[in-house]
């Protein structure tokens, strides 16, 4: 899944804002769209892989304020179909989320996880499905930062 340059956006205002490499007052907004795609194995009544095709699109707003407290929002949103590779069930999926953090200049070292949960729906007799993302995010002292989805994950949702 190629959900990491997401997370390197995320990661880098993260460092500028926690380094303080950023002037108090000074503002930012990145948008990023990323093409997604993958396969998920499902449980279901009927278990089988399930192969998906979207778009990520994150907006991530950065200010540093005048006591050097970083604030965060950031939104996601992600569309897209899949197919299941045996039955050749067709899914349409969308969803939202959108997450507030306040970070103090000596907060480090930084961690978060990140967590996405989007429907996707059936468009035949098939059960419905919810698709996880969980992405960690880590800043370490000496300024070095990571982000891996370390969990992705399908339910099934009648």
């Amino acid at each position: 899944m190629r959900l990491r340059r997401t997370g390197f956006v995320l990661i880098t205002l993260l460092a500028l804002a926690i380094a303080g490499s950023a002037e108090a007052g000074a503002s930012l907004t990145t948008v990023v769209r990323t093409p997604i795609t993958g396969i998920f194995t499902t449980d279901c009544s009927v278990p089988e892989s399930v192969a998906f095709t979207g778009t990520y699109r994150s907006v991530v707003h950065y200010t540093l304020d005048s006591h050097g407290t970083a604030h965060f929002s950031g939104a996601t949103q992600m569309h897209g179909m899949a197919t299941g590779l045996l039955t050749g069930a067709s899914y349409r999926f969308a969803g939202a989320s959108s997450s507030t953090t306040v970070e103090a200049p000596d907060s480090l070292p930084y961690h978060n996880n990140f967590t996405n949960t989007f429907l996707l729906l059936s468009q035949g007799p098939q059960e419905n499905l919810l698709m996880h993302v969980v992405l960690h995010v880590t800043v370490t002292p000496a300024g070095v930062m990571a982000a891996e989805v370390v969990q992705t994950r399908l339910d099934c949702v009648g």
